[in-house]
């Protein structure tokens, strides 16, 4: 399941790769974060790449005014994207699979500038194994909420975390209540004595022993 930053309505991102040590790509999820006003003109664009290779460098001065907000709002996005999923991957720990995936768009300087991200985690249940499922899903539940703002998607899984936990419990209540009808059956059943009764010398002794043995046959059977 992903969690992680998504990428606003507003712009048309391309996929980068991502940051040092991450994994590949995978889906994206959705955010509360808000759109990035990052409006492109892919004509004014190109022509900046013409005049930055024909001068041999761009001066980032040169630029108009609303190109260098749409620069700054892209670096400012990136930051954030970024120290969202590195937060998912640090509380996740063992749980997270692979890395972090983004999703980027090209700037008017040339630069692609992550505008969405998100981390795989796992989320399902450990066997037969309630306690271990308890601190899984408390782990689960930590990395979708660590960030300082979680989106919708993060949300969806500490939820999801919280619904496993529970479910949890109950089987490890069910275990142990299990267990103490088990151990309230071991006493009567080794509450039997096997002990031979001797041979009766007489009829009258016989018909009594007789009885006895049935008696006792139906207590172990029982």
């Amino acid at each position: 399941m992903q969690i992680g930053s998504a990428i606003p309505t507003n712009v048309s991102p391309y996929a980068c790769t991502p940051a040092p040590g991450t994994g590949a790509p995978t889906a994206r999820d959705a955010t509360s974060s808000g759109p990035v006003a990052v409006p492109r003109g892919e004509q004014r664009r190109e022509g900046i790449l013409v005049a930055a290779a024909g001068s041999g460098k761009a001066d980032p001065s040169h630029r108009p005014p609303e190109e260098q907000a749409e620069i700054a709002e892209l670096r400012r996005r990136d930051q954030e994207v970024r120290q969202h999923e590195a937060a998912h991957m640090a509380a996740g720990g063992a749980h997270v699979r692979g890395g972090a995936s983004y999703s980027c768009q090209p700037g008017p300087d040339g630069k692609r500038y992550a505008v969405g991200g998100e981390v795989s985690i796992d989320v399902s249940p450990v066997g037969d194994n309630p306690a271990a499922t308890i601190a899984k899903m408390q782990r689960v539940r930590g990395a979708a909420l660590a960030p300082a703002n979680p989106s919708g998607q993060d949300l969806a899984v500490a939820a999801r975390a919280s619904q496993a936990e529970r479910q949890a419990r109950m089987q490890a209540v069910a275990q142990v209540q299990q267990s103490a009808r088990e151990g309230a059956a071991a006493p009567s059943a080794a509450g039997h004595d096997p002990t031979p009764h001797p041979a009766p010398s007489s009829p009258a002794d016989t018909v009594g022993a007789a009885s006895v043995a049935t008696g006792s046959r139906f207590d172990a059977y029982a």
